[in-house]
């Protein structure tokens, strides 16, 4: 990789590595590049080791400054042939590159437009070898989703086109889990039952032919663990309710052990009242479905009215609410607490994963849009609810929740009163941001009606080394508009572990919110400037 001309960032070390912080901070230089700026560079090459020289393989891809390279895959019984994965910058187009070693030759041999939305880098190229006795036709399994659901498709090493589907469904193949060349199948995970869960199945290379390894009646959120042999797995069951693990064979549907039935958790748990969780679908106008997780406080009272936050991600492709088991955390805590007896609500809107593709790339190019529609839309829904105190709902997300969050606020639908905006992923641009830059603006609407009868609190907190944003959006941000704004600094290295501690340090502010949320937020001492919240 060739990083020359990428602009440096400076990044300060507050406590330098020391007890006791220094005068000055620790400042390094990384290459950093941001929107519109000089990219590093990337090439391939083959280090053959018996002499340790080095050659380059030349390709006919994308331009080098238009060159990604995500994955790379030996597709050979003897390291003969080599396969990667080009995207171009924007990744919405790849080629797949098969170089062979001896000759020092590469040629494309798979191409595809994704430029109705973006393609993912699935790491998923696994070489099976041949199919039969004879030693003919050489193959690989990789995850496509052209038909507009990620499913599993057997390639001949030189083939352009799939020999064979080995799934297909409305539906996606979330993981490979194992592939057993000997046995001739596939294990993978899918999301056949519901977006939200994920189940466990076995798939023939020769016959295609599906076995469900796992109770496909029920909600299950599984996960598998193979031998290196193929003959042994693991069963981890992850949810919904409280997970254990099993150790099976291959050649039997009983288990073979109990590896961690989580008794003794089970029995400390039940001297907790804890809240509850459920799980809703909820169709919206655009004709999708989205997916919500809802946490009712411990002795929920359908009389009683109840202050809600929302709790969303948002980010392209991710997924938020599943069947996954929920630990106890500070969601459970807001909840929980007297003081604040909070229902949390998380919605997947538009944009998120496991729903195919149509409905991931419908945000394309219009970050933020859709999303923030969407979470208002959920949020009228349970401002509508009986048991829910409409005057007292806040928002609050974390790097892309914390950016969706933003968009949130400002749509200012009356919706949420109060917004916890933590690392948003934004930027501030002058002159405006290139035409290819893929999100909204992150700006104050100026168009924006002033229609809450509430005090709108907007809360940004970010740490000084965020591993994907920066933090100057935050920095830049300014009072104005009747609207108080917030920055909080916290000069760690990275945001974990200290992740919980930072969103312990939000509570106060929905505790404040619920108790004062009829009064305006104070003027700031200074026009103009941010209001910094010290700890």
């Amino acid at each position: 990789m060739n990083e020359t001309g990428v602009p440096t960032y400076t990044v300060p070390y507050y406590m330098a590595g020391q007890t006791v912080a220094p005068a000055y901070p620790l400042e390094l230089e990384i290459r950093y590049p941001k929107v519109s700026q000089t990219n590093p560079t990337v090439t391939f090459h083959l280090l053959q080791l018996s002499t340790l020289s080095v050659s380059s393989i030349a390709h006919d891809s994308f331009a080098a400054e238009d060159l990604i390279i995500g994955e790379v895959a030996w597709v050979a019984d003897a390291h003969e042939n080599v396969l990667f994965r080009a995207f171009n910058r924007v990744q919405d187009r790849e080629k797949l590159v098969l170089v062979d070693v001896a000759a020092g030759t590469s040629k494309v041999v798979r191409e595809r437009d994704g430029t109705d939305g973006w393609l993912d880098n699935s790491m998923s190229i696994q070489y099976v070898g041949a199919l039969d006795s004879g030693g003919g036709e050489k193959y690989y399994i990789d995850l496509s989703d052209h038909t507009g659901w990620p499913h599993l498709y057997l390639f001949s090493v030189a083939g352009s086109v799939p020999v064979r589907a080995l799934t297909k469904g409305e539906w996606a193949v979330a993981a490979i889990v194992k592939i057993d060349v000997v046995r001739g199948l596939v294990y993978y995970l899918s999301t056949e039952r519901h977006s939200t869960e994920r189940h466990l199945y076995s798939v023939s290379l020769l016959t295609g032919r599906k076995t469900a390894l796992v109770d496909t009646g029920k909600d299950g959120y599984w996960a598998a663990s193979f031998s290196s042999g193929g003959g042994y797995y693991i069963l981890s069951y992850n949810g919904p309710n409280l997970p254990y693990q099993h150790l099976y064979s291959v050649d039997s549907r009983t288990p073979l052990a109990t590896l961690n039935d989580n008794a003794a958790l089970e029995t400390k748990l039940s001297a907790y009242r804890l809240p509850t969780t459920r799980y809703h679908v909820l169709r919206h106008p655009s004709g999708y479905s989205l997916n919500a997780r809802e946490i009712l406080p411990p002795n929920f009272n359908p009389q009683k009215k109840y202050p809600v936050l929302f709790d969303p991600y948002g980010g392209p492709g991710s997924q938020d609410v599943s069947k996954a088991y929920l630990p106890a955390s500070w969601r459970h805590y807001i909840a929980s607490d007297p003081e604040l007896e909070y229902i949390v609500v998380t919605v997947d809107g538009r944009g998120t994963g496991y729903q195919g593709r149509k409905f991931r790339t419908s945000v394309v190019k219009q970050l933020g849009r859709l999303e923030a529609e969407d979470q208002v839309w959920a949020g009228r829904l349970w401002r509508a609810k009986s048991y829910v105190d409409g005057d007292h709902m806040a928002m609050w997300g974390w790097s892309f929740g914390g950016y969706l969050t933003a968009k949130v606020v400002e749509l200012d639908s009356g919706v949420f009163s109060l917004g916890l905006i933590t690392a948003p992923v934004s930027g501030i641009f002058t002159p405006p941001p290139p035409p290819f830059f893929l999100f909204s603006s992150a700006g104050t609407n100026k168009k924006r009606k002033k229609n809450n009868r509430l005090a709108l609190l907007r809360l940004d907190i970010h740490g000084a080394l965020h591993e994907n944003a920066g933090d100057e959006p935050s920095r830049l941000q300014r009072v104005g508009g009747g609207e108080a704004r917030g920055l909080q600094e916290h000069p760690r290295q990275r945001p974990d572990p200290a992740r919980h501690r930072r969103r312990q340090r939000a509570l106060p502010a929905l505790g404040r919110a619920r108790r004062h949320a009829d009064a305006r937020p104070r003027a700031p001492a200074e026009a103009g400037r941010p209001v910094v919240l010290r700890q």
